[in-house]
């Protein structure tokens, strides 16, 4: 049943996650798709006016050379090498043509055979807004000697101020529409790898929420489970936010629990159940490490009769002053429960002298004991019964041997520390 819970605690942590990284990042890929398709028009209509701007400068470039070069109205039979058009067509990527009338004069456009499209004719359209109507004029789709082009017509003017033909500069569609999509593909690349690195950090963070989660969830369970010595992670203690909110509320309630479930009310030492859990776990690790464990059995001398004598209000100020001794020597160095009544038992993972030298300063400590009780000076004595762990198999059997030993200090004398019984000396019981 625990592995069944477990995996589908694992498998429930598996789908939050999912759902978590989907509710972070699935809107933040829908915003970055419609983001790209902004940015792509954008691209292309910035483009195209960077286009239109770039050929219409190269057109006034063209036309202030040519101006220049004209002594006179004889524009035709004015010597334009169509060497210069080549250079500037090989450094601008730009086809360039010089037009007398609608007729090319000099380009450096092509026929299919290769050979420059000199007396081939300009559209009649773009022909009657730039010689008639004396108008710049721009096209995305000329088509010019069978290929299209993005293409720039401006008048060209003769030294009397005549329009005697136009310059053309133009580029074609296929290489401006590859530039174009290699600019939005890397725009867009850019744009994804940084949705990507979000995505990443988004799951991340979801990751590290959920696990976060899972670990206070699995905290609690075995807090249920009756393990409260249990510990939260750090990492969930130290968040700053609701999360760590919780574990922190989950740590004190676990505390409230221990002293609920594991802790006697009236002296605040280990109750028997929880005693019984520290010294199984004290004796497993005592097998696993070849180590010492001493269990030592204690009861306050005629407590019965200190009550009849004194009242339980008096009983109870001796169990808790008693008590705070022996938490305070067993303290760093093992457990200190009351076992029951006035019995308390102490576990020790110390060497074998260490353990005995510790139970001396207690006894000490006792015997020096003093206490105001109404006006009256009281004091108590206790015997002990000592058992150092010698390969026993389980925690009853180490007791049973302490107990016995209590017993006989009981019967011989009380007010000591019984660690061996003779061979030749038979235990009893006493009810004292």
């Amino acid at each position: 049943m625990e592995e069944k819970l477990s995996l589908r605690s694992h498998t429930s942590g598996s789908v939050l996650a999912t759902k978590i990284v989907a509710m972070a990042v699935v809107p933040l890929l829908i915003l970055s798709v419609i983001a790209s398709f902004f940015i792509a028009g954008a691209i292309v209509r910035n483009y195209s006016v960077d286009v239109v701007n770039e050929l219409r400068s190269e057109c006034i470039t063209i036309n202030t050379f040519i101006s220049r070069k004209l002594k006179s109205s004889d524009y035709k039979n004015s010597e334009i090498k169509p060497d210069l058009f080549d250079s500037i067509s090989q450094q601008t990527n730009m086809d360039i043509t010089l037009f007398f009338g609608s007729e090319r004069s000099v380009t450096t456009v092509k026929n299919p055979d290769g050979t420059r499209a000199v007396g081939t004719y300009a559209d009649e359209e773009i022909a009657s807004h730039v010689l008639v109507g004396g108008e710049d004029y721009f096209s995305e789709q000329a088509n010019v000697n069978g290929n299209m082009y993005f293409a720039y017509y401006m008048p060209l003017f003769d030294a009397d101020g005549n329009i005697v033909g136009m310059t053309f500069a133009g580029k074609s569609r296929a290489s401006v529409s590859h530039s174009v999509m290699l600019s939005i593909m890397g725009t867009l690349a850019v744009s994804w790898l940084l949705t990507a690195v979000v995505a990443v950090i988004c799951g991340t963070a979801a990751r590290k929420m959920v696990r976060a989660l899972k670990m206070t969830a699995e905290f609690m369970g075995r807090i249920a489970s009756g393990d409260t010595e249990c510990e939260l992670d750090e990492r969930v203690i130290s968040r700053r936010d609701e999360i760590g909110g919780m574990g922190r509320a989950a740590v004190k309630l676990q505390r409230s629990l221990r002293d609920l479930i594991s802790n006697d009310p009236l002296t605040g030492l280990f109750n028997r159940r929880a005693c019984n859990i520290r010294l199984a776990e004290m004796l497993d690790g005592a097998k696993a490490d070849d180590s010492c464990l001493t269990v030592v059995i204690g009861d306050i001398d005629f407590f019965k009769k200190f009550n009849d004598r004194y009242g339980h209000a008096c009983g109870d100020l001796v169990l808790r002053d008693i008590s705070d001794i022996l938490r305070r020597g067993t303290q760093g160095a093992g457990i200190a429960a009351r076992w029951g009544g006035e019995e308390f038992l102490l576990a020790f993972s110390l060497s074998d002298d260490a353990a005995m030298a510790a139970m001396e300063n207690i006894m000490q400590e006792i015997r020096n004991f003093r206490s105001e009780y109404d006006g009256e000076e009281i004091s108590v004595t206790m015997t002990f019964g000592v058992q150092h762990y010698a390969g026993e198999n389980n925690t009853d059997v180490i007791i049973n041997a302490a107990d016995e030993k209590l017993y006989y200090g009981k019967n011989h004398g009380r007010n000591m520390i019984v660690e061996h019984i003779p061979d030749t000396v038979p235990s009893e019981r006493t009810g004292e």
